[in-house]
C-alpha cells in the first residue's frame, strides 16, 4: 500500500466516529431530541431506540376550586346568636356572614394569578339602586362564635351589586385578598361579608343579602 492510500485509510477511520455522531445528531434534532439524549445514543450501554424524550410540559397556570367549610360557615345575629350550616345572611341591622376556604390545597410557594369567590344562589334586596357588599379577611379561627363580628379585618374589598335579584350568581374578584393571605402563610382564607343598603345606611330597611344552602360559595384560585 502506498503512503497516500495508507494516510487516506487512516484518516477515514479516524473521521468515521465523528461523521456518525454528526449524522445521529442531525437525525435526533429532526426528531426533537435533546443533546443529552443524543449523547446517550452514542453510548452502546443505552438503548438506541429510546434516545429521544418528550420535552417537559410547560408548567403554566393551574386552577383549583375550593368549597367552603360547613363547620365554620354561617352568620351571626346582632344578639350574638350563631347560625352554622344554614347558608349565609347579612343585613344592615348587624347580621354578618362568615366563610372559610382551606388554602392547604395550594402547594407551598404557589404564586397566585387570580382568585374569584362566586356566590351561587344569591338573592338580595336594596333600599336604593344598589347594595354594597364588603368582603374582609378576618382570622376567626376554628370556630365561629358570637364575638367574631367584632374582630378587626386585615383587608377589605368593597363590591357594588345592582338592583335586587333572586337566585343569581355573583362573581367577586378577591385576588388581592387571597394573595395577601397566601403570602402570610395562612392555611385558611376566612372572610366576613357585610352588606350595606344604599342611602338608608345602617337602617333595618337597608340592603339584605342571602345565600341559599343548596349551592355554597366557591373560591376558584389560579396559580403557578
Amino acid at each position: 500500500m502506498n503512503t497516500w492510500n495508507w494516510n487516506r485509510t487512516t484518516l477515514a477511520r479516524a473521521l468515521a466516529p465523528l461523521v456518525a455522531s454528526a449524522a445521529i445528531a442531525a437525525l435526533a434534532a429532526a426528531a426533537g431530541c435533546y443533546p443529552s439524549d443524543v449523547g446517550l445514543a452514542l453510548d452502546d450501554s443505552h438503548d438506541h431506540g429510546s434516545c429521544c424524550s418528550t420535552p417537559p410540559p410547560s408548567a403554566g397556570p393551574l386552577q383549583v376550586d375550593l368549597s367552603g367549610i360547613d363547620a365554620l360557615d354561617g352568620f351571626v345575629e346582632p344578639s350574638g346568636l350563631v347560625h352554622l350550616s344554614e347558608g349565609l345572611q347579612t343585613t344592615d341591622a348587624g347580621t354578618v356572614a362568615f366563610e372559610s376556604f382551606d388554602l392547604t390545597a395550594l402547594p407551598p410557594g404557589a404564586r397566585i394569578g387570580w382568585a374569584q369567590m362566586v356566590l351561587t344562589n344569591a338573592w338580595w334586596t336594596t333600599s336604593g339602586s344598589s347594595i354594597e357588599l364588603d368582603v374582609s379577611t378576618v382570622p376567626y379561627g376554628n370556630q365561629l362564635d358570637s364575638g367574631d363580628p367584632a374582630i378587626a379585618g386585615f383587608a377589605t374589598e368593597a363590591f357594588t351589586l345592582g338592583l335586587g335579584a333572586q337566585g343569581a350568581a355573583v362573581t367577586l374578584d378577591v385576588s388581592d385578598l387571597v394573595t395577601d393571605e397566601v403570602m402570610h402563610g395562612a392555611s385558611l382564607f376566612q372572610v366576613r361579608l357585610d352588606s350595606f343598603g344604599g342611602d338608608l345606611g345602617f337602617d333595618d330597611a337597608g340592603g339584605h343579602l342571602g345565600l341559599g344552602l343548596a349551592l355554597a360559595p366557591v373560591l376558584t384560585v389560579s396559580y403557578d
